[in-house]
């Protein structure tokens, strides 16, 4: 009778573990894209040449995707200065540009002067 007991415990705390995994992957396979008045790229790792990293190009070349359209007119690259001593957001507009967006709809806060 303990034994059974045990299994329906471990078996509820395994269920309750496992669904919200379940859930969060589904929907995060399950987006739903739709227009913004602004994208955001957050950034990630520069190469030591100055190239974005993979992780931060396969950002980039969404970003781009989807700007190309028509999801919308501007885009935010946002990141800092890593050890290879290159602004993120440099490396990003420079490669957005390259993508064959133009430079007025991308905005670096870090390009940005302060008043």
């Amino acid at each position: 009778m303990m034994k059974s007991k045990r299994k329906i415990v471990l078996s509820l705390a395994l269920l309750v573990f496992l669904m919200p995994v379940v859930i969060l992957v589904w929907n995060g396979m399950n987006d739903q894209i739709g227009n913004a008045d602004i994208a955001l790229v957050l950034g990630n790792k520069v190469n030591p040449d100055g190239s974005p990293s993979q992780r931060l190009k396969a950002r980039l070349d969404t970003a781009a995707k989807y700007y190309k359209n028509g999801n919308y007119p501007k885009v935010i690259v946002s990141g800092g200065t890593g050890i290879e001593g290159i602004p993120e957001g440099t490396v990003m507009k420079k490669y957005l540009v390259s993508q064959g967006i133009p430079p007025e709809a991308i905005h670096d806060p870090q390009l940005t002067k302060k008043e």
